[in-house]
Formats: C-alpha cells, sequence, structure tokens
C-alpha cells in the first residue's frame, strides 16, 4: 500500500548501481512498475529481498 502514494513516473531505487524501477500506474484497480502489473503483490519477504 505505500507504493500506491507513489506518483507515476516516480523512481525507486534498486541495489544495481544506477538502475531504478519507475511507477507507471498507481490506480487502486493495478499497480504497475515499468509497465508489468502487480497482481501478486508481497509474494515473497525477507531482509534482503522483497517481491
Amino acid at each position: 500500500t505505500d507504493l500506491r502514494l507513489l506518483q507515476p513516473l516516480s523512481r525507486l531505487p534498486t541495489l544495481l548501481p544506477r538502475n531504478s524501477i519507475v511507477v507507471t500506474n498507481n490506480y487502486v484497480s493495478g499497480f504497475a512498475v515499468d509497465g508489468v502489473l502487480v497482481t501478486e503483490p508481497d509474494l515473497f519477504l525477507s531482509s534482503q529481498m522483497c517481491l
């Protein structure tokens, strides 16, 4: 739910230098990053990774 607060075209940092993920849609009906619809949020969570 915190990601839905980000505006479209917001950039999320990654662990790879000079790489980021772009929020492309933050609608309640469908959240997307880099044009990919997130259908199963919090599929996997750990201290080092989240999908």
